[in-house]
């Protein structure tokens, strides 16, 4: 199956999490999930707890939880800060069962609200900075970024320069206009929003967002 990341396939992602990691629930199954989640310690024949968020008509958001059994790990990004991880899931309870069968028979009414980010924000984790202070970027999408930092008083409409701090070495900037911002409850700030990178910078971001098509071998499956 290819699993295609335009702006119709976006609307029916949704957000997950492997052991508390956050991830995007890219193909949910009463017995199997494909999950985007940034570059971490999984392993191949791990055994994971793992949660998806379903939006019921776009108000309220229910929770199934259960056990991924690891069978399929691959990097998801030509800078392999994001992968693809796949295998049977075993769900907690009928009720976790029958949230995933819902949405299963009808995605379009469990689409949730609409971010302010055109595309999908994708996971990663990268070392990075706001406003020259030490953070990291938690999530890329098409057009913005998502950065977490301790000590800020960044407010929304405010344009503060960052900077990614990747692996190889390189270090492509630019500016964010702050569209949200989160006080978590352990004294980090999470700060949302679009991104205008200075000259020559938008040739990395490229390389962090996830293939344009993903094949997700469905023969592990079987």
């Amino acid at each position: 199956m290819i699993l295609n990341f335009g702006r119709r396939a976006a609307k029916r992602y949704l957000h997950a999490a492997i052991n508390e990691q956050d991830a995007v629930c890219i193909k949910p199954g009463l017995d199997f999930g494909a999950f985007l989640v940034a570059k971490s310690n999984l392993a191949l024949g791990q055994v994971h707890r793992v949660s998806v968020f379903i939006p019921n008509e776009g108000r309220f958001i229910s929770k199934a939880s259960g056990l991924i059994a690891i069978q399929g790990l691959k990097k998801a990004s030509e800078s392999g800060e994001t992968w693809l991880v796949s295998g049977d899931v075993t769900w907690d309870s009928g009720e976790s069962l029958l949230l995933v069968t819902s949405y299963l028979k009808d995605p379009i009414s469990h689409t949730g609200n609409r971010s302010k980010r055109r595309g999908v924000r994708m996971p990663v984790s990268i070392a990075a900075t706001l406003n020259h202070n030490l953070s990291e970027c938690i999530d890329v999408s098409r057009n913005g970024i998502g950065l977490v930092v301790r000590n800020t008083d960044a407010k929304v409409g405010d344009k503060l320069p960052f900077s990614l701090l990747l692996a190889s070495g390189a270090e492509p900037t630019g500016v964010i206009t702050i569209s949200n911002v989160f006080h978590r409850p352990d004294s980090k700030t999470l700060v949302g929003g679009t991104i205008r990178w200075s000259n020559g910078s938008s040739r990395f971001h490229s390389g962090l967002l996830p293939f344009s098509n993903i094949e997700l071998d469905e023969t592990v499956f079987s």
